[in-house]
């Protein structure tokens, strides 16, 4: 999948890291860093903590001063709130969302198939979750036309309060199936899929 994208950008280089199992794709000249925030500024990032980075970043693609630097990066996230707060109350689903939504459940969600004692199958699940941006769960909910309740919960080991949904049920199951149609998975989480897909009898 990062091959596609290095190829497809003409930017970059792919690294294997962690004993073959983490993949990364580095992009570290100004001029590579620039053709990205273009394309990021015609289709704009949506969760807050990526808002925060990005624009962490723009400061000081131009402005190298390492005691700026030092000063303000603890600051990174001070807006983050200010953000999440905004979109609470105001979130649009832009028109690229189909898309990006794809791209966001291929690092964030997954396929559960829940079995009977017997190994009859009780009922299958797609799951994804967020900390803190509960309007990117809601934007979810509403775009799979599901009625599932968002619940939301924060672990002893984290500060921040995790947002999910577990979506099921013959009407957001095809709203979901249809999604993947129109705007596949292009990653590892595509195999997980396909296997939960096959429980329906349907070929993708």
């Amino acid at each position: 999948m990062l091959n596609f994208l290095k190829q497809s950008f003409n930017v970059g280089k792919i690294s294997i890291e962690r004993k073959n199992k983490y993949v990364i794709w580095y992009i570290e000249s100004k001029k590579d860093l620039k053709k990205i925030i273009n394309i990021l500024n015609k289709y704009p990032l949506l969760t807050s903590r990526k808002i925060c980075q990005l624009n962490f970043l723009k400061l000081f693609l131009e402005d190298r001063d390492i005691k700026k630097f030092n000063k303000l990066k603890n600051l990174k996230y001070i807006k983050q709130q200010q953000i999440i707060n905004n979109y609470n109350d105001n979130f649009i689903l832009p028109n690229y969302f189909n898309e990006w939504l794809s791209g966001f459940i291929e690092a964030e969600g997954n396929f559960s198939i829940i079995k009977y004692n017997t190994g009859f199958i009780k009922k299958r699940q797609f799951n994804i979750g967020q900390n803190l941006d509960e309007y990117i769960l809601k934007a979810i909910k509403t775009y799979l036309n599901s009625h599932h309740k968002i619940t939301s919960k924060q672990e002893k080991n984290s500060k921040f309060l995790h947002y999910r949904i577990s979506i099921g049920g013959a009407i957001a199951n095809y709203y979901l199936i249809n999604h993947f149609k129109q705007n596949p998975l292009l990653g590892n989480k595509l195999i997980s899929y396909n296997i939960w897909l096959e429980t329906f009898n349907i070929i993708n």
